[in-house]
């Protein structure tokens, strides 16, 4: 009986809250002007009367003892939320080196989806629309997604980790947020797990520009185009069949893959989220940790995806995938080393060349059908630079075929130091850079040797290592 005075009154309040107000206004002369509804003054009223009429000695509206347990209550919550962030932090303890170059007032974000890691070094997460990348499943969620980066509510700092969930490659996730997030973030400090990006003070304007497009089948190989001097991203319309789609929207149709074939020989296969390689993949370069990702973002980095094969279904995807590649430049490489072109065409060696001469500082080769080729000694030895570098050349050719350099770095040539692409009928001067393959530090390399396509006219201009300048 003594709790009910204390019900009334928090009823008296609910009601006061709940019911609508007839206001009662007092005249504007006098000094207080107040605005009060009648059933305000009859709830006054009726909690004075209460106050009044109550017991005292046998109400205890706080009792000691809860007070003490509610007291204890809160300082255990503050406690277990400290030992929930160092449990925190001790799970992402090799992300404690890193953490000393995000300030606690600098906008953070994280990918693909470690959130707990903010919380527990106390960061200030700015989360954006889709706060997890595996989640970016459609291309209008990665599109929601890249258009944050772009806004005043991008992080000033995004911790990136290379991982994902579910068999797949981490940059096919969120293809545009991915692509958005390369133009507009320069890298930071990284260790084996995470790399921190800062964003850019400016906007990148850098414009992307078709490069080729083409029709392939399912399970085809598509060569990816070279270009050591541009980011290279395709676009894949891989789409479900009629079957397929009926199927996806009662049940769950089979998976896509994808397969990546690396200039090593490896492939790499996945999982592939059809619907979002409408947003462009990133294919110049296979990312595996944390380094290869730091190469992408500091622009110095070997073109290695040779090529890629879809592959679906043909009960539930169509058969046909429309295909488009587009680039955007890398700014910051240059040519750094000439290598001279042979003075005295007697010191070449040559195979299978029917004529070779030399007009105005230009070799001209005329090829034959078997295995031609052209052997350059360096006159000096050139050491590693300390980045990875390419060979350019700029060169004319009359026929299609296949090209391929070999290195000698002191123990002759062989195929697994080799590299090989296509070329394209080209009768004005055109510039192609290529891999060194495993040129190694403390190495030199002593000779570069060229197997131009076979029955062709190939005219070499220059040869150039090409890197940062």
């Amino acid at each position: 009986m003594m709790n009910i005075p204390i019900i009334a009154l928090y009823v008296l309040f609910v009601l006061n809250l709940l019911i609508p107000q007839n206001p009662i206004t007092y005249d504007k002369n006098k000094i207080f002007n107040i605005s009060l509804s009648s059933y305000s003054i009859i709830t006054v009223i009726i909690i004075i009367f209460i106050i009044l009429t109550m017991n005292s000695t046998d109400i205890k509206f706080l009792p000691k003892n809860d007070f003490n347990q509610i007291t204890r209550s809160y300082s255990d919550y503050v406690n277990n939320i400290e030992v929930n962030k160092m449990n925190i932090r001790k799970s992402y303890g090799n992300f404690s080196g890193l953490a000393q170059y995000i300030y606690h007032n600098e906008k953070t974000d994280i990918i693909p989806f470690d959130i707990s890691l903010l919380y527990g070094y106390g960061l200030n997460w700015q989360p954006r629309p889709v706060i997890q990348s595996y989640t970016n499943y459609t291309p209008v969620l990665d599109k929601i997604t890249a258009k944050h980066f772009l806004t005043e509510k991008a992080p000033d700092k995004l911790i990136y980790s290379p991982i994902t969930i579910d068999d797949r490659y981490s940059l096919f996730d969120e293809p545009e947020t991915f692509r958005t997030i390369l133009l507009e973030y320069s890298a930071g400090e990284y260790n084996d797990s995470y790399l921190i990006l800062k964003k850019n003070q400016q906007i990148n304007s850098r414009n992307m520009g078709e490069i080729s497009n083409l029709t392939a089948k399912t399970g085809e190989i598509i060569n990816i185009p070279f270009h050591e001097d541009a980011y290279v991203f395709m676009e894949v319309d891989l789409d479900f069949n009629i079957f397929g789609k009926l199927t996806n929207f009662f049940f769950k149709t089979e998976n896509a893959n994808i397969e990546l074939n690396l200039l090593n020989k490896s492939k790499k296969k996945y999982r592939f989220l059809n619907r979002n390689g409408k947003n462009k993949l990133f294919v110049s370069k296979y990312i595996s940790n944390t380094e290869e990702l730091k190469q992408i973002f500091d622009e110095n980095f070997i073109p290695d995806i040779i090529s890629i094969r879809i592959l679906g279904n043909y009960l539930f995807y169509n058969k046909n995938i429309k295909v488009r590649f587009y680039s955007i430049p890398i700014t910051n490489m240059a040519p750094i080393i000439n290598i001279p072109l042979p003075q005295d065409i007697s010191d070449v060696v040559v195979n299978d060349m029917n004529k070779i001469s030399k007009l105005d500082d230009v070799l001209v080769l005329y090829c034959g059908n078997i295995d031609p080729l052209i052997h350059l000694p360096l006159k000096e030895p050139i050491d590693k630079p300390s980045d990875d570098i390419l060979l350019q050349i700029r060169f004319s050719n009359s026929k299609e075929g296949t090209i391929q350099f070999f290195y000698d770095f002191g123990n002759n040539y062989s195929e697994s130091n080799s590299y090989f692409t296509k070329l394209e009928v080209s009768p004005i001067i055109t510039m192609l850079r290529v891999p060194i393959i495993k040129w190694e530090t403390g190495t030199k390399l002593f000779s570069v040797r060229i197997d131009p396509p076979n029955d062709t006219k190939f005219e070499l201009y220059s040869i150039d290592l090409y890197g940062k300048n």
